[in-house]
């Protein structure tokens, strides 16, 4: 992981990068509230079972699209979690993330346009803000419903735009053969999700 900080982070922190940070961080958001991140004797450790976790599913024969996007998803939300960096940590996370979905043929997600950056960034601090609260620094064990929503909205939403814009070759959309089976399973958990508020 070190090495993805490198790559974001040469040109602006070169005194910084590639390493663990070893101080507290915390952040003030725009309402003034502080969010605090993990402590730092806890990173690398946290980074490991995190780093563990996503690699025992994806290896699992058994594990479907949906299993595997949702291991990257908690992956990234406990990346941020940790924030494992002096700096560079929204990035750097991102950048993984897009990593692990090409790694499972899976379209990637723009989270930078604008829109999808607010509210991506309204949905993270409200998640961590209640782990920060509760003094809560265990790892995430699953996401939070709002959270998993988010995300497959904005996939559903990515991958439809792509295909109905002509943004993408039909040779290129071979290549994320996995996305259409992963857009399945988007809809049937929605579909289980409604029958659920019904009831």
């Amino acid at each position: 992981m070190p090495t993805w900080d490198k790559k974001t982070q040469e040109q602006i922190y070169p005194n910084l990068i590639g390493e663990y940070r070893t101080t507290s961080l915390e952040k003030m958001k725009a309402n003034g509230e502080r969010l605090v991140f993990m402590n730092p004797n806890f990173i690398e450790s946290n980074m490991n079972k995190n780093l563990e976790r996503y690699s025992k599913v994806l290896i699992d024969p058994l594990s479907t699209e949906i299993k595997k996007v949702d291991a990257a998803l908690l992956f990234h939300l406990n990346f941020e979690f940790i924030h494992p960096f002096a700096e560079g940590n929204g990035r750097t996370g991102r950048l993984i993330l897009d990593s692990m979905f090409f790694e499972q043929n899976i379209f990637p997600i723009n989270i930078k346009n604008k829109k999808n950056h607010e509210e991506y960034l309204n949905i993270l601090s409200e998640t961590l803000n209640y782990k920060e609260k509760q003094k809560d620094w265990t790892l995430f064990e699953e996401m939070p419903i709002d959270f998993k929503a988010f995300f497959y909205e904005l996939i559903f939403e990515e991958s439809n735009n792509l295909s109905e814009k002509g943004l993408i070759s039909k040779e290129v959309k071979k290549q994320f053969f996995s996305t259409q089976n992963f857009l399945k399973q988007i809809a049937e958990y929605r579909r289980n999700q409604d029958i659920e508020l019904e009831l």
